[in-house]
């Protein structure tokens, strides 16, 4: 902890990203994670919101109604957008993908 090597790691991600040509990197975190939410933030990321987790099966999945969740914990949603001349339209199919993880929750 402390030595910088997650900050790296995800500088490095975005080099990645960029170089892919990629719009943007999204994650979520546990809620209760602090240490991790300010570091994602330090390094370009914005929390947009709380986002349905399904456990024990992928968000895909679940999503798609292939999947049977064991469960569901909230978790924060967060992108680093990578090209801003699409954040419009990437902010909107995250805050529909949102939408969907919590109709497949059935919250």
């Amino acid at each position: 902890r402390s030595c910088g090597l997650g900050r790296r790691m995800l500088l490095f991600l975005e080099a990645v990203g960029v170089a892919a040509g990629k719009t943007a990197i999204e994650l979520t975190t546990v809620q209760h994670n602090t240490t991790a939410q300010h570091v994602f933030e330090t390094v370009g990321y914005e929390a947009l919101g709380l986002m349905r987790s399904p456990l024990g099966c992928s968000k895909v999945a679940a999503i798609a109604g292939t999947g049977t969740p064991s469960g569901f914990r909230d978790e924060i949603h967060m992108v680093h957008i990578l090209d801003e001349s699409r954040r419009s339209e990437t902010l909107a199919a995250l805050v529909l993908k949102r939408a969907q993880a919590t109709v497949c929750s059935g919250a």
